[in-house]
């Protein structure tokens, strides 16, 4: 749940999140945006919308940073999906809509790895 994520989180970082000066200035340098420049690779996000361990809306906010740098980038969504690389569904499923999560990542490190190749996917 949301609770886990968090103490996870504060022990991750050795500060929990909160309005003091030294934890806002903790998350902040250690959030990937922070960090955002034209010179960043291409990055592939894949993020379950029901994720609760990891907001979606930091990969939302993340693609629009990366985007406003110049930065190939592209967000693929997982309708219900939650935290975890095999996004499973609460009821334990993978759903019919679900993009192709394997397929998505292997046309991305194609399309930015292989020599010769256009970019063109983003």
């Amino acid at each position: 749940n949301g609770g886990d994520g968090i103490v996870m989180l504060a022990l991750f970082m050795n500060i929990a999140p909160g309005n003091s000066v030294p934890a806002r200035k903790a998350y902040t340098e250690a959030s990937p945006v922070a960090h955002v420049t034209a010179a960043a690779p291409p990055v592939l996000l894949i993020h379950g919308d029901a994720d609760t361990t990891v907001p979606y809306e930091q990969s939302v906010t993340f693609e629009k940073t990366l985007r406003a740098a110049g930065v190939p980038v592209r967000l693929v969504t997982v309708p219900g999906g939650v935290h975890g690389a095999t996004f499973v569904a609460r009821n334990g499923k993978p759903r019919p809509d679900w993009p192709d999560a394997a397929g998505e990542t292997i046309r991305w490190l194609d399309d930015h790895l292989k020599a010769g190749r256009p970019k063109t996917r983003q």
